[in-house]
């Protein structure tokens, strides 16, 4: 049985779409979790994105490119299992939020870096909640690149340097050498022309010497001949 060949196009286009939906599947959502059941059992949400409602403070502390952050829980205890680390430009906003703020903490989960410290929360973004009005969001910023220097750089002027002198060539002592090859290749030359043109003529007499011997010999024989 023959298959049309517009049903054999939608074939094919459902099944490219199928693989590609199937082969890039979604990103799942960020989980909500509570600081205390995350902190009880860290791992289970190793490499997860979660979203964890916390008490949030100024203070912070640098560890070289990141900070770690300050949070409590509703009860006002510190999580002593976790915790949350930020990049340095979200750190320098929270230092300036003045005093204890309720917030949202959006980040993920690693493993700790050894037995003695607890897991780590990468936090990529904090919402500030207000009373008063919208909440606000506090994501990492882009580091400026270091201003560069619009004086110009001198030129460099390269130092001086003496021409050595020019050896002189061509000297007697150089010529006289040359001209004795080109002397003994002269001669040589004229020697092998000599030599042909030698042989050329002495082929020449013997072959001139050749017929003069067979004409003298017919006319021998001619003069012979009884009369």
């Amino acid at each position: 049985m023959r298959i049309p060949s517009r049903w054999l196009v939608i074939g094919v286009v459902a099944v490219v779409l199928g693989g590609t939906a199937f082969t890039s599947p979604p990103s799942p959502s960020p989980q909500k979790v509570s600081l205390r059941e995350l902190e009880d059992t860290p791992d289970n949400y190793l490499g997860h994105r979660i979203v964890v409602e916390a008490q949030l403070t100024e203070n912070v502390k640098a560890l070289g490119p990141v900070a770690e952050l300050t949070v409590f829980a509703d009860s006002n205890q510190r999580p002593t299992r976790l915790r949350f680390l930020a990049p340095k430009s979200l750190a320098d906003q929270v230092a300036r939020i003045g005093g204890g703020k309720s917030v949202v903490l959006l980040g993920t989960v690693s493993a700790p870096e050894s037995a003695r410290v607890g897991h780590a929360i990468e936090v990529e973004e904090i919402t500030l909640r207000n009373a008063d009005g919208p909440a606000t969001v506090l994501k990492p910023t882009a580091t400026a690149p270091p201003p560069t220097s619009t004086t110009p750089a001198k030129a460099e002027v390269p130092a001086a340097t003496t021409k050595p002198p020019a050896v002189e060539t061509g000297k007697k002592s150089d010529k006289v050498p040359t001209l004795l090859v080109f002397v003994a290749g002269g001669m040589v030359v004229f020697l092998i022309v000599a030599m042909v043109v030698g042989f050329s003529l002495i082929r020449r007499m013997k072959s001139k010497a050749a017929a003069a011997v067979k004409r003298l010999k017919i006319s021998d024989s001619a003069g012979k001949r009884p009369r």
